[in-house]
């Protein structure tokens, strides 16, 4: 009995983006459906790397492009000029007749401005969210720390006394150069990490808010004996880091705390630590380092999210800024400029004028062009790759489309029962074709992990795998490389392909 033909739906027979697809408004009207179309088509290639980097790297692709952006985002200001296909279709948006009118824009002398001061934004107080959001609160945990400390009776080790003094022994350690900035946040992170030890040692309990990561440190001998005394000897001390809500605290035994003072006194390991709380203390102390960084740090970053916990009012892109250089709103933020208000960007403009090192290096043409390549790339390229990559997916999926057996022993092409079954979240509530293919794509995706994990375990097996029925998705995706894919990637497969041959034929 011959099994139903599966049905394709039309889009999906070419690896080409449908013009008619829900995207951002903004891009349509800028590019006009032609060139918006054509732009998406030649994005297949690296959409194609994306795949199999995910599916081979076990990730979620929109994972592996952010982590392709953040690598852009660097080397377009280092290499403004260094052939790639990104780079190429950068070229073509510079060059093209309907981008003009946006370009002009962006060499306005306001919006260079503006562009220069959130790349030091980035640099600086955008470092912290990235790296470390939570110390900003360790301010406020050291202080109801302090205070638990105080209240402790009948003991006569004073533990916060203590590590104040550790704590200005290993300033001193650091050296000079340090601003008092820098060493108001040296002493604030390592009084943060001796709070974590204490709260380790005594078997406090710290609630979180939203997720934190567990984190390890190697141990010398003699911290490992203070660590090991707890139960089984280890050779590695973990700690939970994150955003500490609240820390219910125990009165310490008298064992507890001696083994707490006997890790104090270790100074690699506590700057060890401390260099995971805050990573800025490990850079020299002039420059565009931890003298810097500190000041934003008190001056700019710990008072914007101390504000945004009190009042969650979400900021915008200054009108006048708007205004004075004619960019329509959507767009800015289409664009990826920051809602920063105008003190702060009047500070991040000193800090520019003031730096010897900083400001030519800004103004110079090569970094300026890298500036505005960044900005096409975040606010076009990148949008564009997230949607072409969901779409050629999709695309794949429907040419790959084997049959499964479902949970009640019918016969279906996975693809027919994928769209037939696809949940979407209970508060959707515009069912529109973009929420319908993300909740396949979230489907598919578990699917295609899996998939996946079977042919590298085949390959690994027996190093070549002749998959005529087209059982692995990762068949349908080499086949799609060789014909639409970029010619970097097909060097790649062949190589691999022609290794793979050799290993055979020997």
């Amino acid at each position: 009995m011959n099994k139903p033909k599966p049905v394709i739906s039309a889009s999906a027979v070419r690896l080409i983006t449908p013009v008619e697809s829900e995207f951002i408004d903004n891009l349509k009207s800028l590019f006009g459906l032609g060139l918006f179309g054509e732009l998406k088509n030649k994005l297949i290639p690296l959409s194609l790397e994306v795949l199999k980097l995910s599916l081979l790297g076990h990730t979620h692709p929109f994972e592996t492009i952010r982590g392709l952006g953040d690598h852009q985002w660097e080397d377009l200001l280092d290499n403004p000029h260094t052939p790639s296909l990104v780079n190429k279709l950068l070229d073509d948006l510079e060059q093209n007749p309907k981008m003009q009118p946006l370009m002009q824009t962006l060499h306005h002398p306001e919006v260079l401005k503006r562009l220069r001061v959130e790349w030091l934004y980035e640099m600086t107080a955008g470092r912290f969210d990235r790296t470390v959001p939570y110390l900003y609160k360790e301010d406020e945990l050291t202080r109801l720390w302090k205070e638990f400390c105080h209240e402790l009776k009948d003991i006569s080790f004073k533990p916060y006394e203590y590590c104040e003094e550790m704590a200005q022994k290993a300033l001193q350690l650091k050296g000079g150069g340090l601003s008092e900035s820098s060493k108001r946040l040296f002493i604030q992170s390592y009084l943060a990490v001796c709070r974590k030890l204490f709260v380790f040692f005594t078997g406090a309990r710290e609630t979180w808010i939203g997720s934190y990561s567990n984190e390890s440190f190697k141990l010398t001998s003699q911290a490992a004996d203070l660590i090991s005394s707890r139960g089984q000897r280890v050779e590695r001390l973990v700690l939970k880091f994150g955003l500490v809500d609240h820390v219910f605290y125990l009165s310490p035994l008298l064992e507890q705390l001696n083994r707490f003072k006997e890790c104090i006194a270790q100074f690699d390991l506590v700057f060890e630590i401390q260099k995971k709380m805050c990573p800025f203390v490990s850079l020299a102390g002039t420059g565009l380092n931890f003298n810097l960084m500190a000041e934003v740090f008190y001056r700019i970053y710990q008072p914007q999210r101390v504000k945004e916990l009190r009042s969650p009012e979400k900021s915008d892109i200054p009108e006048a800024f708007l205004r004075d250089v004619g960019l329509p709103k959507s767009l800015a933020i289409q664009l990826g400029f920051m809602p920063i208000s105008q003190d702060v960007v009047d500070y991040f403009q000193s800090k520019i004028i003031s730096l010897p090192r900083l400001h030519p290096f800004l103004h110079n043409p090569r970094t300026e062009r890298g500036l505005l390549r960044q900005r096409l790339y975040k606010g076009v390229l990148d949008q564009l790759l997230t949607s072409v990559t969901q779409e050629t997916l999709l695309a794949l999926c429907w040419q790959w489309n084997p049959y499964i057996r479902t949970p009640e022993g019918t016969t279906v092409a996975l693809m027919n029962y994928v769209e037939a079954n696809v949940k979407l979240p209970k508060e959707a509530t515009n069912i529109s074709d973009s929420a319908r293919r993300k909740a396949m794509l979230d489907d598919l995706l578990l699917l295609l992990l899996q998939n996946t994990q079977g042919w590298q375990k085949l390959m690994e097996k027996d190093s070549f795998v002749i998959d005529i029925g087209r059982n692995f998705f990762m068949s349908v995706l080499n086949k799609a490389i060789e014909e639409h894919g970029s010619e970097e990637m097909k060097r790649i497969n062949y190589r691999d392909t022609a290794r793979v041959v050799c290993v055979v034929a020997t």
